[in-house]
């Protein structure tokens, strides 16, 4: 189980950070991803690996005026 957002998730097998964007229906170029309070680079989504106990935020950018 990981937790995204508050929100307990199982999790079958280790993926990636872009692969649970891809899950979550998050634009990658919209966010901002923590894991166990750690900012992740975007250029490290496709490698950085979540794993079983993982606390993940993912931020997401909102204009206004």
């Amino acid at each position: 189980m990981i937790k995204v957002n508050g929100q307990m998730k199982p999790l079958d097998n280790v993926i990636t950070v872009e692969r649970l964007l891809d899950i979550e229906n998050y634009d990658s170029t919209v966010v901002v991803v923590e894991i166990n309070e750690e900012i992740i680079k975007k250029s490290e989504y496709d490698k950085r690996k979540i794993k079983d106990g993982d606390k993940v935020e993912i931020l997401k950018f909102v204009g206004g005026g």
